[in-house]
């Protein structure tokens, strides 16, 4: 993380109480970090931080259990006022899949793609730089998501792939997205289930168009 954001901000780090597990790993990792972030990482076991780091911050900001004054209004070292500590996540922040949920919308639609076929879903657009939108959820495993036009022309109707086939799992939330119709024609969401052998799919989706001013006005 240090080495692919930060590190021309980077100040320094120190890493406390730094156990013996620590020091078994932390030389595998010193093989793949640079030498600019190698010399702004020091570390410490139990003893001697307190000192180096009254060094380089103010007394009266560090907190107490760092081996500063700053204290909570009720004396508690650890500063726990402004400080947030590491624990359990509440469940309220948890992301987990709701398929009932979005299986009882009378907005969406509701297909089984079997195993080695893909389902197309036709949409016709009559204007150009309409908005197409989609939302979809999978009760189970991934499936293949793609978006081809239909050209017709003199010689008959040609397939382009406009957003090409990637897989995608929906484990915490729908997959949402939208693309701007630059053309009048048929364009074709399909939920490609051709490279699976065995498991067919079951898929919760809804497909609509927006004109870019309705996108505004949102």
């Amino acid at each position: 993380m240090f080495l692919d954001n930060y590190p021309e901000i980077l100040k320094c780090v120190y890493v406390l109480n730094a156990s013996s597990y620590f020091t078994l790993v932390f030389p595998l990792v010193k093989a793949i970090l640079s030498g600019s972030i190698l010399n702004k990482i020091t570390i410490f076991g139990k003893d001697g931080y307190k000192e180096e780091l009254l060094k380089v911050i103010d007394a009266e900001t560090l907190p107490a259990f760092l081996g500063g004054k700053k204290t909570d209004s009720d004396g508690n070292p650890r500063c726990e006022t402004y400080i947030n500590w590491a624990g359990p996540v509440p469940e309220k922040y948890f992301l987990t899949k709701n398929i009932a949920k979005i299986s009882k919308r009378k907005d969406i639609k509701k297909v089984i793609v079997p195993n080695k076929t893909c389902h197309e879903v036709k949409i016709q657009v009559n204007q150009c730089n309409m908005i197409l939108e989609w939302e979809y959820e999978l009760k189970n495993h991934d499936i293949g998501f793609k978006i081809m036009f239909e050209d017709r022309n003199p010689d008959g109707i040609e397939t382009m792939e406009i957003i090409p086939m990637y897989k995608f799992e929906t484990e915490y939330e729908p997959i949402k997205g939208m693309l701007r119709c630059k053309r009048k024609g048929t364009y074709i969401i399909g939920f490609d289930n051709s490279y699976s052998w065995f498991n067919s799919k079951e898929v919760y989706y809804k497909v609509w168009l927006t004109t870019t001013k309705d996108k505004t006005n949102d």
